[in-house]
């Protein structure tokens, strides 16, 4: 019983680190949309 205890435990830690991840994504996704249309960011593909 402890071990499924153990890798129950595990996979909650993984998960949690997953939905981590997808959190950060979204906020650098929306940043880089900000900074886009906002003129920030140079999306021409022209070289600076």
């Amino acid at each position: 019983m402890a071990e499924w205890e153990e890798h129950t435990a595990k996979i909650d830690a993984l998960i949690a680190k997953a939905e981590r991840f997808v959190e950060v994504a979204r906020e650098r996704r929306s940043a880089l949309i900000t900074a886009a249309v906002t003129g920030q960011l140079d999306i021409t593909g022209k070289a600076a």
